[in-house]
């Protein structure tokens, strides 16, 4: 029971940092995008520790309970795109799980970035948005999350390797 317990506060301190990181764009006075690749590079870090110290499960829920945080904090406008940002986030902690020792740095942004892009693409295609606001979504789920995605891995494996050295 005391695992299950250590797990639930270490899955919790993790959401609770990534939330925090998500509200940094209303204190950081910096250009969109670079603010954008430091809370992405944060809330990946924070997924990818999860999934390493709590397990999948715990990541999962991360994963589903991060985009809809994001969306009521209005860093989302359209309510359509969280399924879009779980199903990345899923993806990138399943490989990050599963195959965490085979150049996993590469693979999992590959594959985040690319179902993210998609996603959004074929949403926007099937409701008829062509908007310049729908153009700058594509973007921001395209090579964005490639690169944030690559950096909370690298990140994660910086703390990882601070933390186990501490045990």
């Amino acid at each position: 029971m005391e695992n299950k317990q250590r797990m639930l506060v270490r899955g919790a301190l993790l959401l609770a940092l990534a939330v925090v990181a998500q509200q940094l764009r209303l204190v950081l006075p910096l250009p969109t995008l670079v603010t954008s690749l430091v809370i992405g590079t944060i809330v990946n870090a924070t997924l990818v520790l999860a999934v390493r110290y709590t397990g999948l499960s715990t990541a999962v829920v991360m994963c589903a309970a991060l985009p809809v945080i994001a969306f009521l904090q209005g860093h989302l406008p359209l309510v359509l795109l969280i399924p879009i940002v779980f199903i990345g986030n899923f993806v990138l902690v399943v490989f990050c799980n599963k195959f965490w020792r085979k150049h996993i740095f590469i693979i999992a942004p590959i594959a985040k970035a690319s179902v993210m892009y998609l996603s959004a693409l074929l949403l926007f295609r099937s409701l008829a948005i062509n908007t310049a606001l729908a153009k700058v979504f594509l973007i921001a789920m395209g090579w964005p999350q490639f690169v944030t995605a690559v950096l909370g891995i690298l990140l994660a494996k910086y703390l990882m390797q601070k933390i186990d050295s501490i045990k």
